[in-house]
């Protein structure tokens, strides 16, 4: 593995089907580089057998990889016909704990919404499973209605070439309060899945291709 500085190894070990010294695909080098691609960590990947380097018939696996910087913050400002001006202010940290988990905070606000999000991603393994958590607040004025709510989240994501699949189960906890006189609470476990399909000529800079994405 070269260029790999900030991040442990374990993440770009951890994708790979295949491990040091056991056969390997075409197809399983086309999947970790796929898998690198998608990878938050990584702007730029290139997964190769070096031939150059074989002995007998063992031929190593090349990883060169461009590193994401480690932390990222967002600050912008927005605006739309319904709700007018709002600000968001994100966060990101690409290495928690040091063992590469992803986290993230970000705070939307515009006069009749605001919005408080929290996540936290574990890395993809072999299998081409991933997990994340997520946490959401959030405040909304609308129609001489009240709402606060509180969604926490687990999350499954397969991904498969350009195909993802994401498998949820969420609890929502919500007030409703409507013309400053009645209230409603309302709590609700819900149960997701959502299917998307990227085929772009590439994910990191796509110049052509189509997305198209259902959620049940």
């Amino acid at each position: 593995t070269e260029g790999l500085s900030r991040y442990p190894e374990s993440i770009v070990s951890g994708m790979a089907s295949f491990g040091a010294g056991s056969p390997y695909s075409q197809a399983a080098i086309v999947a970790l580089q796929s898998a690198l691609e998608s990878d938050p960590h990584f702007t730029g990947v290139v997964v190769a057998p070096l031939w150059e380097e074989r002995v007998g018939d063992v031929v190593p696996v090349g990883v060169t990889l461009t590193e994401q910087k480690r932390q990222k913050l967002d600050i912008g400002l927005n605006y739309s016909t319904g709700d007018g001006f709002g600000t968001r202010l994100g966060y990101e940290h690409y290495n928690l704990f040091k063992r590469g988990y992803t986290g993230s905070v970000a705070y939307d606000w515009k006069a009749s919404r605001q919005q408080l999000d929290f996540g936290l991603g574990f890395g993809q393994g072999g299998d081409g499973y991933s997990h994340s958590v997520n946490l959401q607040q959030r405040h909304v004025e609308e129609n001489l209605t009240i709402t606060d709510a509180v969604e926490a989240g687990v999350f499954r994501i397969r991904q498969r070439g350009n195909i993802e699949a994401r498998y949820g189960l969420e609890y929502l906890v919500e007030r409703e309060q409507v013309q400053a006189a009645q209230t409603r609470n309302n709590r609700a476990l819900i149960l997701s899945f959502g299917w998307t399909k990227r085929a772009m000529d590439s994910l990191l800079r796509p110049t052509s291709g189509y997305l198209f994405e259902m959620n049940v």
